[in-house]
């Protein structure tokens, strides 16, 4: 039986980081990883009969809340018969299998973010052969250079790339020379993250950079000061180096202008903003339950079609009867109610209390976390594929740092 789980463990171990390599470049492979995670953690937990996880803050509140999401099926006002978003929650499950397999070889860590870091850099080349029109994929081209997912997926992911690498050039753990080198890939990064159109990574990207500085060196006048300039430094490049950036920033200021001044909503920003609205009026009656998972479309079609507000135009009630609500946090409260957000919270705060030994690592939790939570407030990230599988991997990696650090501190 030693030899097999020996065997099995290896396999894990290679499968891991293949994985993890083409985490940005294939859909298929985000799919047979949450599979194969899930299995490890249901193996696992028969024949390895390793029950601390069970005793874990974040494994107890995460369970419940996967639990509550499916459960909420049975309410639900959606005619689908299939569990629909449900599933993305489900796949949290092998968040467990990624943490116990990395509870067990914590030497695999730097491997698992270099190689993911590396399948960020083949993106990053695909990406810039699109927009030097090199080659296209997938009939995108220059003016959207983003491989293998949508922008605003695309620009998440670079975000946390960039700041991963940022948070490595500020560590004395590495040599001057890896730290330049670093440097060096952090600033194309950014190039990458300002020529592609996903404002929702951008912003979260400034914040979390800010959050980084902060971590690392000490809040004063002067340093503030500093990062403030850097970040209009790296704006001001952006706008004026980049078209898609300089499009994407002045449309974002039209939207901001036509909505204040002319209550217009048929923009970008105004139909985010239309969600908000109306979010009160499709929980009224199920504040505390929500509607049930699946049930968001539903509730906002049969909403517009009975009150038909006349702050919205043809065109804004037809995108917002058949698009999500542009908010996780929204998302959650109209679908899963006060309940359902509440332990939407708690799960992320059970993250935020991770202890990790680790300095790297455990500047990185708060860097993800910023990025993330930032990143939710105008796109419901567990409901795309390649942002929620992100998560998994992060999160069960830094779940294993954690279950680890406190074995290490017990000892």
């Amino acid at each position: 039986m030693n030899i097999i789980v020996g065997y099995y463990d290896r396999a894990t171990y290679y499968f891991l980081l293949l994985f993890t390599f083409l985490l940005p470049l294939s859909r298929v492979s985000d799919t047979l990883f949450t599979i194969y995670f899930f299995l490890y953690f249901i193996i696992a937990i028969i024949f390895y009969r390793d029950n601390k996880l069970f005793k874990e803050n974040f494994f107890i509140v995460t369970s419940l809340f996967i639990a509550y999401v499916v459960v909420s099926l049975m309410w639900s006002v959606s005619k689908e018969q299939t569990i629909g978003d449900a599933s993305h929650y489900i796949q949290w499950f092998a968040i467990f299998g990624v943490a116990i397999f990395i509870n067990k070889n914590i030497e695999t860590i730097d491997k698992v973010i270099t190689l993911f870091l590396a399948g960020m850099i083949v993106s990053e080349v695909l990406s810039y052969g699109m927009f030097l029109e090199f080659w296209t994929i997938k009939g995108r081209g220059a003016l959207e250079p983003t491989p293998f997912m949508m922008h605003i997926d695309y620009s998440v992911y670079i975000a946390v790339s960039a700041l991963i690498l940022l948070n490595r050039v500020f560590s004395k753990r590495y040599t001057f020379k890896v730290r330049v080198i670093m440097a060096l890939f952090f600033m194309t990064m950014c190039g990458n993250l300002f020529i592609n159109g996903g404002r929702t990574g951008q912003v979260a990207f400034i914040i979390a950079m800010l959050v980084a500085f902060f971590i690392h060196f000490k809040i004063s006048f002067k340093n503030f000061i500093f990062i403030i300039s850097l970040c209009i430094a790296i704006i001001s490049t952006a706008f004026y180096s980049s078209s898609t950036f300089q499009k994407r920033a002045t449309l974002a200021v039209s939207d901001i202008k036509k909505l204040i001044y002319d209550n217009n909503y048929q923009t970008s920003l105004g139909q985010r903003v239309g969600m908000v609205v109306i979010a009160p009026q499709l929980v009224k009656d199920h504040i505390l339950l929500g509607n049930g998972i699946n049930s968001q479309k539903e509730v906002v079609t049969e909403f517009i079609n009975r009150v038909n507000p006349p702050y919205f135009t043809n065109y804004t009630k037809n995108f917002l009867k058949h698009n999500h609500m542009h908010n996780q946090f929204l998302q959650t409260f109209v679908e899963l109610g006060v309940i359902g957000l509440i332990m939407l919270f708690l799960v992320f705060y059970q993250i935020a209390k991770f202890i990790i030994v680790y300095k790297e690592f455990r500047e990185l939790k708060i860097i993800f976390l910023t990025i993330f939570i930032f990143s939710s407030i105008p796109e419901p990230l567990f409901l795309k594929q390649f942002t929620n599988i992100l998560f998994i991997l992060f999160i069960g990696v830094l779940f294993g740092l954690h279950i680890n650090s406190k074995r290490v501190n017990i000892e």
